[in-house]
């Protein structure tokens, strides 16, 4: 699905205002960890899910001591996201088994 270029500039603008990049957080990595969310997280690679362990203890670690990374570390506004598609495939796959079962 393509996002028109005013939806892609509103998507940057609104990932740019996110306080937790100033944490190195990715936006994915603040999602709520519903079943959907949790099943795609177990089919990631471990190497991507160590590194979003890391960002998240970070980031716990930085909020309790009240710092925030300096500014050459926060999370690029242009990061690749490494969980939604995963999610999307979990979704849909949810969805067509509610739908076969509804038969």
């Amino acid at each position: 699905l393509r996002t028109s270029t005013m939806g892609q500039g509103f998507a940057r603008a609104v990932r740019a205002a996110n306080p937790a990049r100033r944490y190195g957080l990715h936006h994915e990595d603040l999602y709520i960890e519903t079943p959907e969310v949790e099943e795609a997280l177990r089919r990631l690679p471990q190497d991507v899910l160590e590194a979003r362990a890391r960002r998240i203890l970070r980031a716990s670690d930085l909020v309790v001591k009240k710092q925030v990374l300096p500014k050459e570390e926060w999370t690029p506004v242009d990061q690749k996201p490494y969980l939604s598609e995963i999610l999307d495939e979990v979704i849909r796959e949810r969805e067509e088994r509610i739908r076969l079962d509804n038969r």
